[in-house]
């Protein structure tokens, strides 16, 4: 049954033999996924990583008269830096044209740019449905940490329970957010838009090929009631044009959407991405109406800060300039004032605290450990027992190891190995050391998610 229903797809979505061409606002959608791609490997390229992109289209977008590279070059492109050899690319792509065009723009940037990778060892292509491979895929990667990429060519082609099931499949079979699994998904407000509108013009009645939509939309949303929300507004709110009600529809869609991801991580961070408008100065555009919002999800307590400061720079700009222009700044003369750099509360710090806290005295060997497990931030603050063994000699007879479990400054649970076996974890767990509430950074704002509900902080 699935086999008949991809063959269907292929024959439905075969285009000629050239590029995919996209409008001006996809270049600020590939000028954030590529600083993304960037920050991203430098953090994980020491170890074993992947990057799996489900929609890798041809390789190159055509946007006006420019040819730019798309997310499947831009991920090619990380290989130049890859001195260590720990990256793995896997690109899907269900269109056999396409495929066959992505294959040959791949090997000849390869062959442009002299590097010395292989399209069947570090870089896998599928030509399937994203759907029908991940479950191999997932499989085959479980020794790196692994980003998944889905940017789909409408919200059919992104069904709720096949991307949680991929999230679930992904993360820790003992159900802890860990790291490991990192989501990027372009969420096309423009599309979501359009359906919703058919279903704002007429409640009630609607044409076959209308109600097949409006299906589709349930089965994106998934446990969402989108409807529940988009009754709260006026049905002519895409006629009028009200674009701070319009906005304000579309942040509150988005942002429920992703409510069931804290489930599986700590950190959500949601980034607009705007459509251009021409102005009557010749190259500047201001900027327009939301198109796309982009989701990143991940459980590495550096990722948002790190992966925010890039967007933050595209939501405070009203105009965009050519790529000759050197800065919005420079270009308008407008003086920016800065804010006075805020002190990070440093381990020691947080050791004093924790002491006073717990009304205690810590020993030199056990302010070892913590810090020891605080610098493994990457792995969530914690390590296999025979590591800390290996490292200070104690185990869980040890009174320093009772000492620190006793009053909850490390706790311990299970974790596979790739072998199948079963391992002790120990892990930093105390709210004076390690933050484990979840977050979501939207808009350059950060708001704190507990019990189902968002709560803006003051950034510190």
């Amino acid at each position: 049954m699935k086999s008949k229903s991809i063959n269907e797809k292929k024959k439905k979505i075969t285009r000629s033999m050239s590029d995919l061409k996209f409008k001006k606002h996809t270049q600020e959608k590939l000028d954030e996924i590529n600083y993304y791609y960037k920050t991203w490997f430098k953090i994980v390229k020491r170890q074993n990583c992947y990057i799996i992109d489900a929609y890798a289209g041809t390789g190159y977008d055509h946007i006006d008269t420019e040819k730019l590279p798309g997310s499947a070059l831009l991920a090619v492109d990380l290989f130049k830096t890859d001195a260590l050899n720990k990256f793995k690319l896997i690109l899907i792509q269900i269109d056999p044209e396409q495929c066959e065009l992505l294959k040959r723009n791949i090997l000849d940037f390869i062959s442009k740019n002299n590097l010395s990778i292989s399209l069947n060892e570090q870089i896998q292509i599928y030509e399937n449905d994203w759907v029908l491979v991940m479950d191999q895929i997932i499989n085959n990667t479980k020794d790196g940490v692994r980003l998944f990429f889905l940017d789909p060519t409408g919200n059919k082609s992104l069904p709720w329970n096949e991307l949680i099931k991929l999230v679930i499949q992904g993360k820790s079979e003992f159900g802890y957010k860990e790291s490991g699994v990192e989501l990027l998904i372009n969420w096309g407000w423009h599309g979501v838009r359009r359906i919703i509108g058919k279903y704002f013009s007429d409640r009630i009645n609607h044409s076959e090929e209308d109600r097949t939509e409006i299906e589709n939309l349930h089965n994106f949303f998934g446990p969402l009631d989108w409807k529940q929300i988009a009754n709260n507004y006026e049905p002519n709110i895409f006629d009028k044009n009200n674009n701070e009600q319009i906005e304000k529809f579309s942040d509150e869609l988005v942002q429920e959407y992703i409510k069931p991801f804290f489930k599986y991580f700590k950190y959500l961070c949601i980034h607009p991405v705007y459509a251009r408008i021409k102005t009557k100065q010749v190259g500047i555009k201001k900027r327009g109406k939301i198109v796309y919002y982009l989701i990143f999800a991940s459980n590495y307590i550096d990722a948002p800060n790190i992966i925010s400061q890039k967007f933050k720079e595209y939501i405070n700009k009203e105009y965009y300039l050519p790529r000759s222009q050197k800065n919005l700044t420079e270009f308008f003369g407008k003086n920016i004032s800065k804010k006075e750099p805020v002190r990070r509360i440093t381990i020691n710090d947080k050791i004093k605290n924790l002491q006073k806290k717990l009304k205690l005295s810590l020993n030199e060997k056990t302010i070892r450990i913590i810090k020891y497990l605080y610098r493994r931030r990457s792995y969530d603050y914690g390590c296999f027992d025979f590591a800390l063994y290996n490292e200070f000699n104690i185990d869980e007879s040890d009174s320093d190891f009772k000492l620190l479990l006793n009053n909850e400054i490390i706790q311990i649970r299970k974790k596979n190995f790739k072998s199948g076996d079963v391992g002790t974890y120990l892990f930093l767990d105390h709210k004076t050391l390690v933050n484990r509430n979840d977050y979501l950074y939207f808009k350059d704002k950060i708001f704190q998610y507990k019990k189902g509900r968002y709560l803006e902080i003051q950034e510190n």
